[in-house]
């Protein structure tokens, strides 16, 4: 079941600009621009989460926050608190209310989003990369030190295997060696690449034949080269560059 926030606010403007990127990310927004409807409503609402501009017209921001905390019905959801006031004692006087994130506006979407991410799913999960090679020593020796760097890994010996467990898995990465029996690491990464759906996942591809590390050209298949034997900590700092500078999907 998706999600439900309700926005208490006093500028229309703010939550038409959140409200897609809540949409989009698969959240049940509703908004108000009265803080009495927006108590009523997060009475009967129940929402998940309460986002609220501190300053209103009719009642403080403060205030909102006081009489939802004070509400045995409405004291356990958490509230996310954006403002123009940046102010220390503003901060010190709300944060002792218990809101869960106070973010100053102006403000992009994403750090928002990012709260919210923060409210319902703790810390950050960690990226999720697919490691293919036909030496399962090697497989072994970078699934232990990528987990070791808070990388979550699914290794995979046969490349056969590659394309349905990257389909089923959606990682973040892949990292497939070049020259294997069965299906080659270039198929792997071309079939990905005419993938829509899996096109924007990186691919790091690896073989001893390489003369020149670096960024693939256009026209070929992967995004970046490396050669063998690896470097780990080479590798480690270009997928955390990598991931980074991934496009969204």
């Amino acid at each position: 079941m998706s999600k439900r926030i309700l926005i208490i606010e006093e500028k229309e403007g703010y939550s038409q600009g959140l409200l897609p990127a809540l949409n989009e990310h698969g959240y049940l927004a509703l908004t108000v621009n009265d803080p009495v409807t927006g108590i009523r409503q997060a009475e009967e609402f129940k929402p998940d989460l309460v986002i609220i501009d501190l300053v209103h017209p009719s009642d403080s921001g403060f205030a909102i926050v006081e009489r939802l905390k004070l509400s045995e019905e409405t004291r356990p959801i958490p509230i996310i608190v954006v403002s123009g006031s940046g102010f220390p004692e503003d901060k010190k006087r709300i944060s002792q209310v218990g809101v869960v994130a106070f973010i100053e506006r102006p403000t992009d979407n994403k750090f928002i989003l990012e709260a919210i991410r923060k409210v319902f799913h703790g810390k950050k999960s960690a990226a999720k990369i697919v490691v293919v090679d036909d030496d399962p020593i090697l497989v072994r020796l970078l699934q232990a030190r990528l987990s070791a760097n808070g990388f979550e890994v699914i290794p995979i010996t046969n490349s056969e295997e590659a394309l349905k467990t990257i389909a089923t898995e959606d990682p973040d990465l892949v990292i497939t060696d070049i020259i294997m029996p069965n299906v080659s690491g270039w198929k792997i990464t071309q079939e990905l690449k005419s993938n829509e759906a899996l096109k924007n996942i990186p691919v790091i591809l690896l073989s001893s034949l390489i003369e020149k590390e670096g960024k693939a050209e256009r026209h070929e298949v992967g995004d970046y080269f490396l050669s063998k034997p690896v470097m780990v900590e080479k590798l480690i700092a270009k997928i955390n560059d990598m991931l980074k500078t991934k496009p969204s999907t």
